[in-house]
């Protein structure tokens, strides 16, 4: 067999070592509010039953988060089907459909797996269950801090 044959096998390799790596980032700027320096951050904010129009409505019980909304970044969220709180998230922090991560409802029935309630860490915390990765993880990977709170 001619040596040729296996040239194209390091250049795979090589190819495949630099890909496994990920991107890389420019290290983050760092801000300043006075007295204190910081890497930016991002803040995402969902209101469950949260109606946008309530941003117009309401203005006046809410000038905190039409300050938010005005100073920073807004945009609806057209929901997924089914329109359930769990998998509507799970689809923001992961960007697929139900259909691909698998939490189609609050509390479903997979066959050969068993039953789901989101509500129940005895279930809930299965990671078998969960398909994607969250953009917390995703943070965390490209060396990048990352908090949730009261998810």
């Amino acid at each position: 067999m001619p040596w040729a044959v296996f040239l194209p096998i390091p250049l795979l390799l090589l190819l495949l070592v630099s890909l496994s790596r990920g991107p890389s980032y420019p290290p983050l700027p760092l801000l300043s509010n006075g007295t204190h320096t910081f890497h930016p951050t991002t803040l995402v904010v969902s209101l469950d039953g949260f109606r946008p129009s309530y941003l117009s409505s309401h203005a006046a019980q809410l000038p905190h988060l039409r300050t938010l909304a005005k100073e920073g970044v807004y945009g609806e969220m057209t929901p997924v089907f089914p329109t359930l709180t769990f998998p509507n998230h799970w689809s923001m922090l992961t960007g697929l459909y139900p259909s691909s991560h698998g939490i189609v409802a609050n509390h479903f029935y997979r066959p050969g797996e068993g039953e789901f309630n989101y509500g129940s860490p005895e279930t809930s915390w299965q990671g078998h269950w969960w398909r994607g990765e969250p953009a917390w993880s995703v943070a965390e990977r490209h060396g990048r801090k990352a908090l949730n709170f009261m998810w």
